[in-house]
């Protein structure tokens, strides 16, 4: 699904590469610059842990000012800018939907750190998350994350490597 800015003002593409510990995700709206994110957590991190700190990194690059200048310029009468969430793990859209919601699902299997401050995020905005994601979207972003946080073929010290890329469109 194509970002619409007549029923989002964000829309926010989170990918999760379990195998190398990578996570990435690509934020796009209105009246902003597109913004690709990436990181690194340790690799037997769970690909829920690695979809949240995509999640909770992506929320957080929004700053208040901006949300409050989202939510003034939108035609409708909204409180809270409205963000969809696409995701490459269909089991962490359930899980996080129903902690939100605070009904009984699936469990969402990350840290309780990761989970509070996502909940502090997560009622800044409006959040939605996409039935159909993009699955071409989220290859690029995990080929993002490969090529700028994991090069295996170099032999780089550990405390050298970059933790977090973020790059502007």
């Amino acid at each position: 699904m194509r970002f619409d800015p007549k029923t989002h003002e964000l829309k926010i593409t989170l990918s999760a590469f379990t195998r190398f510990g990578l996570w990435s995700a690509s934020i796009k709206g209105r009246g902003r610059r597109p913004l690709k994110i990436a990181g690194k957590l340790p690799a037997d991190a769970s690909s829920h842990t690695l979809l949240a700190v995509s999640l909770l990194t992506s929320l957080r690059s929004v700053s208040k000012t901006e949300a409050t200048r989202l939510v003034e310029t939108s035609r409708l009468a909204i409180t809270r800018p409205r963000v969809s969430v696409a995701t490459s793990d269909a089991t962490f859209a359930a899980a996080l939907t129903s902690k939100m919601v605070r009904q009984d699902g699936p469990p969402l299997r990350t840290g309780r750190n990761f989970v509070t401050e996502l909940a502090r995020q997560v009622a800044r905005f409006e959040i939605d998350f996409d039935p159909t994601p993009d699955k071409i979207g989220i290859l690029e972003l995990q080929n993002f994350a490969v090529q700028s946080i994991h090069d295996p073929s170099e032999s780089v010290p550990p405390a050298f490597q970059p933790l977090a890329v973020a790059e502007e469109q």
